[in-house]
Parts: structure tokens; C-alpha cells; sequence
């Protein structure tokens, strides 16, 4: 074999090579994260702008509102004098460039008063905009239209001028110009290459900036459209624009109040290229940085391999092995001071030290928001307890109280109604104090393998007869009833209480029947479960606390069972979704994994009850 093959300068070079290789690859891992770190801060901020300007578009509509209702109170415009009428308009038109027009119309429609001349039809009679706002006496919004000249938009306003009887005895018209959004999107001082579209129901664009009279009054991208219109209101997403660039678009859902179209569509869309740019500087600097040290190393190496330390090397190499299997805590433990070896050494030791720190802080990160929800935990258990505790003992008196008052007296008698309330309302109190007991109390998961087609089946059975008699229609789908389909690792018991929770939540929410539709399924290694009904829904306010305990909106419920639910969720690493619309209906869908045994230990033998009531 050719002793080169054992040139101790040969090896050296290896040897470095290996060194820097580790740091070659987690700088590449490190710029995909810093990528998606980038991009999910410009996706935070193109949605924030959009929103923005969402609510300027909003603005603008409720500031013309209060101009046309003020204008409609002056004196030019409601006396006969329609020179008066038309300076004024002129005068109020030069102070608001945002309109092109404002008109003065008799209840006929005809034109009495409009500047500039020519900005508007003589003739509104026929236009549903003057006909709604005539008719209701309040202000009407018309359809966008494209401008005569055919570069850009407008929509026509309307508010009616009432006599003292409250009829409306002429209507005040302005005309405003879409293009004047152009300011909005000028003040956001956006990155270069960003657009604003904003596009009505129909799919039609209403206008584009920039490029507005390219891209005006011409049908939007179907894909566009799709991903607008989907169930959120407001979202992101990745996608090539009409001119070929791929951006990232924050898009918004606009209900305009009192207008004959059901929504406008405002999409942003920032390109990617300029949303990693600084991610792809600073990741070219750090490969030029590492190639250049890595250079030197190698120079060195060549020149001074005679003169180095084997050993030296051989610690090197195996802090860098160590490095790349993950253990953050290698160094070399060479003195940095011993020439280039050192050198090599010092960056070597700094770039690992670099990546300890930010490992370490990553993971005080996550002890701290672990310890938080201890905290939140442990304090709710204890507030739990002390309700319970305090509470319980002085309702069983006033009920054994009451009772044998009950006894004694006339049942008849006012004071017999009054015990009976009395003791109705203990058995309520009785109940709240049952469950927040059962909130605290609540058993440590021991899982087993469990027939999740045939536990849920078992579960939904003892709810039909109450389902029939509200007139719901109860639907068992998907491997529901179906032996051996799917089996997870699970706590019988505590699955089996949340199924009972989430079904007689559905059915009360369903008092004119209905359909609940109970489902189970089996994707990769999780098994999901969908409890779906079609009942009053929640509201959006509420969406945000529907987990938090003591949190309800039923005047006879202390609002700790979906709480009770969330935490069993929780403690079994299951996920939790619920999404609902108002008067539709909830959907809850539970994420169970298959077979946890890394998070929730080997099959252990039932826990003797609940957890201990003095812990904490």
C-alpha cells in the first residue's frame, strides 16, 4: 500500500475534515430552522397587515357613513336652493379626494345637485342602492362597479334625507373610488415585490395593487379563490401569484354591514425570495465563515503535520463524534493556545459551547411553561378540594334539616313549599359539590390495551333511549361496534368518562332533536374519535374557555365536566379539538395514539383511587 495512505499529514487532513464536517451539517440544520423561523414571523406579520387593512377598508365605509349623515342634516342640502347644494357638495368633495362623486337625488331619483357634473347618472330611480335606502329611510350600500373609464372601481353610498315624519324626502349619493385604497398599501411600506388583491364573492378581482389597471375587473385565480375560501376567515399560505412570483399570502374575509354582497376577500402576499433573504445571507456568511476556518485548518495541517500531536488529533476527532451524536456537552479539552491545533480547537469548543447555550435554554424553556401548568394544575386541585370540603358539609346539614322539618309540617303548607325548595336546591348543591370532588379526585391514568370499536360502542348504548325521546338521531360510524379494528393503550375508566361527558353535552345541546354522530377511525398510529352534534353550537366569545374550569354558560351547571375532560386528555398525551359554529352545531375530535407505552409506561396494575388529597 502507498505510504501515503498513513501520511500522518494525510490523516491530520482527515482528521480535520471529520472535525468540521459535524459543524457543516448543523449549520444546514440550523438554517432550515432559521427558515422556518423566518417564515413564520413574516406569516405572523403579512397577516397582521392585512388584518390592518382590512379594518382601514372598514373604516373608510363607516367614516363615509357618518360624512353622508352629517351632510344630510345641513341646510344647503335640504332647502330648495340647489346652488347652495352644489357648493356645498363641491366643498366637501375637495376636503375628501377618497370620493369621486357626491350627488343630491329628489325621491324620484331625479338629479337636483352633483359635483363634479358628470360624476354620476341623472337618473337613480332603478338602482337597488337608492330604492333600499328610500324604502328603509337608513343608509344603503351598493354593488363595486367598474368605472367608465375601466381603471378601477367604485361603489356608490346612499343616505336618505327624512322630514320630521321620518319620510325620506330626497337621498344623498356618493361615489367612492377604490383606487384611494392605493394609500393603504403605499403607508405599509411593504417589502419589494408585495400585492394587495382584493377580490369580491364572485371571484372577480376589484383591483390590484400595483399594477391596478392590469389586474382590474378580470377573474381571480381559481387556486386563489380555494384557498380563501375554506372554514377560517383569516389564514396563510404558500402560492405562485399571477405573475409567476411565489409569495406567501395572508388573506382576510370582509363582511361589509347593510351591503347586497355577502363578503370581500383581501389577500397579501409577500415573496418568499424577500422573506428569506436575510436567512440566506446570514447562512451564506456562515458557510463562507466555516469554509474559510476550515481552509486554514487544512493549510495548516499540511505545513505542520510533522509537528503535531497524534493525541491531540485523536481528542479532536472524538469531541467531534461526540458532538454529531447529539452530546452537546463534547469539547476538546485542548489548550487553545497551542498554535493552530488550538485555534481549531478554540472554534471547535465555541461552536459546540454555542449550541450547549441554546440547547440549555431551550430546555429551561420547556421546564418553565411544564411548571406552569403544575402550578395551574396543583392550584386548581386545591381550590377543587376546598370547595368541596367547605361546602359539602354544611349542605348535607341544611338538607337533613330540611327533611325533617318537611316531615313535621303541613304538606300543604307555605313552609312545606319553601322546605321542598330548600332541599331541591341542596340536591343542586349536593351535585356541584359531586363534580368539583370528582375534578379533584381524579384517578392517575393506568392504561391497558382496550377494543376501542367496542368500549365506544358500549359507551354510546345506554344514550339511545334518551336520544329517541329528545327526537335525536344517534349515529355509531366508522369502526364503532367493530371487534378488533382498533386497539389503543388507555385507561378504561377515563376514556370512557369523556365519551360519557362529550355525549350528554351533545345531547343537551340538542332539546329539538337532531344528530349526533358518534365516530371512530384509525389513521397511521393514532385513532381518532369524532363526537359531532348539530345542535345550538358555541358561541365565538366563548370558544377561547371552554375548557376552563368553572367556565359555563348554563344557569344549572358549575362548568367543570369539559374541564375534567381537557385534563384527562392532557394527562394521557391525547389532543384535544373542538370547533363549533353557532346554531350548527360542535364537533369534538379526540387524537389518541395507538400504543404510548414511552409516555405512559408499561401496563401497570389499577392505582387504588384517586390522587392523594393532601399532595400539593
Amino acid at each position: 500500500m502507498h505510504p501515503w495512505v498513513y501520511s500522518i499529514r494525510r490523516n491530520l487532513i482527515l482528521l480535520v475534515l471529520a472535525a468540521v464536517l459535524p459543524g457543516i451539517v448543523i449549520l444546514f440544520f440550523t438554517s432550515h430552522e432559521l427558515e422556518d423561523d423566518a417564515l413564520e414571523e413574516v406569516e405572523g406579520y403579512a397577516l397582521r397587515q392585512v388584518q390592518a387593512m382590512a379594518a382601514h377598508h372598514e373604516r373608510v365605509l363607516d367614516n363615509a357613513r357618518l360624512l353622508l349623515l352629517t351632510l344630510s342634516k345641513t341646510s344647503e342640502l335640504r332647502g330648495p336652493d340647489l346652488a347652495a347644494a352644489q357648493g356645498l357638495l363641491q366643498e366637501v368633495l375637495q376636503a375628501n379626494p377618497a370620493y369621486a362623486g357626491l350627488a343630491l337625488a329628489d325621491a324620484q331619483g331625479r338629479m337636483r345637485a352633483c359635483s363634479p357634473p358628470g360624476a354620476a347618472p341623472t337618473d337613480f330611480s332603478q338602482e337597488p342602492f337608492f330604492q333600499k335606502a328610500l324604502a328603509s329611510g337608513r343608509f344603503a350600500t351598493g354593488n363595486y362597479l367598474l368605472r367608465p373609464d375601466k381603471k378601477g372601481v367604485v361603489i356608490h353610498l346612499a343616505q336618505p334625507l327624512l322630514d320630521p315624519q321620518g319620510h325620506a324626502t330626497a337621498v344623498l349619493l356618493a361615489v367612492f373610488d377604490f383606487n384611494y385604497l392605493v394609500r393603504i398599501f403605499e403607508d405599509a411600506h411593504l417589502p419589494a415585490g408585495s400585492v394587495l388583491t382584493i377580490t369580491n364573492s364572485e371571484g372577480i378581482r376589484l383591483t390590484r395593487f400595483p399594477e391596478t389597471e392590469k389586474y382590474t375587473w378580470v377573474p381571480d385565480l381559481p387556486r386563489m379563490i380555494e384557498r380563501m375560501s375554506g372554514p377560517a376567515e383569516e389564514g396563510t399560505f404558500l402560492e405562485t401569484g399571477v405573475d409567476g412570483v411565489r409569495r406567501l399570502y395572508s388573506y382576510k374575509r370582509q363582511k361589509v354591514a347593510g351591503s347586497p354582497f355577502p363578503y370581500l376577500m383581501l389577500r397579501l402576499g409577500i415573496p418568499v425570495d424577500q422573506a428569506l433573504a436575510e436567512v440566506g445571507g446570514v447562512t451564506r456568511r456562515n458557510l463562507i465563515l466555516l469554509g474559510s476556518s476550515a481552509f486554514l485548518s487544512l493549510a495548516l495541517a499540511w505545513l505542520l503535520g510533522r509537528f503535531t500531536i497524534l493525541g491531540g488529533l485523536k481528542r479532536l476527532v472524538a469531541a467531534a463524534q461526540r458532538l454529531g451524536a447529539g452530546d452537546l456537552t463534547a469539547r476538546t479539552g485542548l489548550n487553545h493556545r497551542l498554535g493552530e491545533l488550538g485555534t481549531l480547537a478554540l472554534a471547535f469548543d465555541g461552536m459546540a459551547r454555542s449550541l450547549e447555550l441554546r440547547d440549555e435554554e431551550t430546555r429551561q424553556a420547556q421546564f418553565e411553561i411544564r411548571r406552569l401548568l403544575k402550578e395551574k394544575t396543583d392550584c386548581l386541585d386545591r381550590l377543587a378540594r376546598c370547595v368541596a370540603h367547605e361546602v359539602r358539609n354544611p349542605v348535607t346539614t341544611i338538607g337533613g334539616l330540611a327533611k325533617r322539618l318537611l316531615s313535621q309540617v303541613d304538606e300543604d303548607s307555605p313552609s312545606a313549599q319553601y322546605l321542598k325548595k330548600i332541599l331541591d336546591d341542596t340536591k343542586r348543591l349536593e351535585r356541584i359539590v359531586r363534580e368539583v370532588r370528582e375534578y379533584a379526585d381524579l384517578p392517575l391514568p393506568c392504561p391497558r390495551t382496550e377494543d376501542l370499536g367496542l368500549l365506544l360502542s358500549q359507551v354510546a348504548e345506554p344514550f339511545r333511549p334518551q336520544a329517541e325521546q329528545n327526537g335525536v338521531r344517534l349515529l355509531c360510524l366508522g369502526a364503532v361496534g367493530q371487534a378488533g379494528a382498533v386497539t389503543a393503550w388507555v385507561d378504561r375508566r377515563l376514556l370512557e368518562k369523556t365519551l360519557n361527558v362529550l355525549l350528554a353535552n351533545a345531547l343537551e345541546a340538542m332539546p329539538k332533536g337532531g344528530e349526533l354522530r358518534l365516530e371512530l377511525r384509525r389513521e397511521g398510529a393514532n385513532a381518532y374519535i369524532t363526537v359531532a352534534d348539530t345542535g345550538t353550537g358555541i358561541a365565538d366569545s366563548d370558544m377561547p374557555y371552554v375548557f376552563d374550569p368553572f367556565f359555563t354558560t348554563k344557569t344549572d351547571a358549575v362548568g367543570i365536566n369539559l374541564s375534567t375532560v381537557k385534563r384527562i386528555a392532557s394527562e394521557h398525551h391525547w389532543d384535544l379539538a373542538v370547533d363549533s359554529q353557532e346554531d350548527r352545531g360542535t364537533t369534538f375530535v379526540l387524537t389518541v395514539p395507538l400504543l404510548p407505552q414511552e409516555l405512559l409506561g408499561e401496563e401497570a396494575e389499577p392505582s387504588e383511587g384517586a390522587r392523594d388529597p393532601d399532595a400539593g
